[in-house]
């Protein structure tokens, strides 16, 4: 590669492309995630929040490529755990995580497993094992296995460049990264990616951020109803046949939401107007594991459906955002300096704190506007039974 192409990045300044990594992403699949927004329906609430899945897999498959190297893995090694984190989100439905859930029900398949699914079946195949990958290697690195640890776990470079990029977009202050100090400290050993008590200050940084960027951004109460406007809209819609799986699965943002508005979906009018519904009732189930798998459970959705039906209710005056599933636990490691290893919240106060606090994820019933009350009203009376 004699004339590396170059992108400028607003992140990482110059990220520098070989040809076969140019070749993906020159790919029409690739292309698609130009229109997949990273943050989902997050810019209703940050006006700038516009980046998109697009150029975080560049950012990872940069940070990746600078990792690797610094571990002192071999040039094949890199090239191919490059490749694994430029497509680790080519899986990723129009509305990313927003659509996951509904996807992974319908498929059965995870979004890197549905990336794979995806790369077999277009001509990235020929192209990723013309470049001496094999799609095994590539299935292996994307899962997180072996020296895919760099790229998947708590510390590694998907994170570190989405806390980044994310802070940047929505300026939200909160959050600062020693990104280059921490990439200088990380070790790997056995399929275990590590940081080095020299590093520790670094890691701490990174899982501050990310504690302050869910309550800020991703756990904000108005961001998570309006994804799940989306997510509803999408239910509904596949439901009566209005819109196919292959239109959330290999579609974007905006033409999947003009799709809903045309079939007929008020909430997607609602969401391209910004016309939101509006939290009604909350219920923190931190501390009640039994009531919070109860609102887990397969049958929760249909017997709020029939209590609200009873107190005179349609379906789309309002909508439920269940907790989140994500754990408040970090995995990451550390290697001492005489050579033993512990984990990050075991050695760090500061992590076993924020482990402790956890972003604070309620169950939200949300409505129209001018229904707030009596939505109100009728939540409490059904979750008062739970508790």
């Amino acid at each position: 590669m004699l004339h590396p192409r170059l992108i400028k990045d607003a992140i990482h300044d110059s990220i520098e492309l070989s040809d076969v990594e140019l070749a993906v992403i020159d790919s029409p699949l690739f292309q698609r995630l130009r229109f997949v927004r990273q943050l989902s329906t997050a810019y209703l609430v940050y006006p700038s929040a516009m980046h998109t899945r697009f150029e975080h897999s560049l950012g990872a498959m940069h940070l990746t490529g600078v990792l690797a190297r610094r571990l002192g893995f071999p040039e094949g090694k890199v090239r191919a755990l490059r490749l694994a984190a430029l497509l680790h989100d080519i899986g990723h439905g129009a509305f990313a995580h927003v659509s996951d859930p509904l996807l992974q029900e319908k498929t059965g398949k995870m979004h890197e497993t549905r990336g794979l699914d995806l790369v077999r079946r277009s001509g990235l195949k020929e192209i990723v094992e013309d470049a001496g990958v094999s799609l095994k290697e590539l299935s292996r690195l994307m899962e997180g296995n072996d020296e895919g640890a760099i790229i998947t776990r708590d510390l590694g470079t998907d994170r570190i460049d989405y806390l980044l990029r994310d802070a940047h977009f929505t300026g939200v202050a909160y959050s600062t990264i020693d990104a280059d100090r921490l990439l200088h400290t990380m070790a790997y050993r056995k399929g275990e990616l590590f940081v080095e008590e020299r590093g520790m200050l670094a890691a701490e940084s990174l899982l501050v951020s990310r504690h302050f960027m869910f309550k800020a951004v991703y756990y904000h109460p108005t961001v998570r109803i309006s994804g799940e406007m989306v997510a509803q809209a999408m239910r509904e819609a596949l439901a009566d046949g209005r819109i196919a799986l292959n239109d959330i699965a290999q579609g974007s943002d905006e033409r999947l939401l003009y799709t809903l508005e045309a079939a007929g979906s008020d909430l997607a009018r609602r969401l391209l107007e910004r016309r939101l519904f509006k939290s009604a009732y909350s219920v923190d189930f931190r501390r009640g594991a039994g009531a919070l798998a109860t609102v887990r459970s397969a049958g929760f959705r249909k017997r709020f459906a029939k209590h609200m039906e009873e107190n005179g209710f349609m379906q789309d005056d309002y909508l439920v955002s269940l907790p989140d599933r994500r754990e408040s636990h970090f995995s990451a490691k550390v290697l001492l300096k005489d050579g033993r290893t512990t984990t990050l919240d075991q050695a760090s106060g500061l992590v076993r704190a924020l482990e402790a606090e956890g972003p604070e994820s309620p169950l939200i019933v949300a409505c129209k506007p001018g229904l707030r009350e009596k939505v109100a009203k009728a939540s409490k009376a059904f979750f008062s039974r739970l508790r």
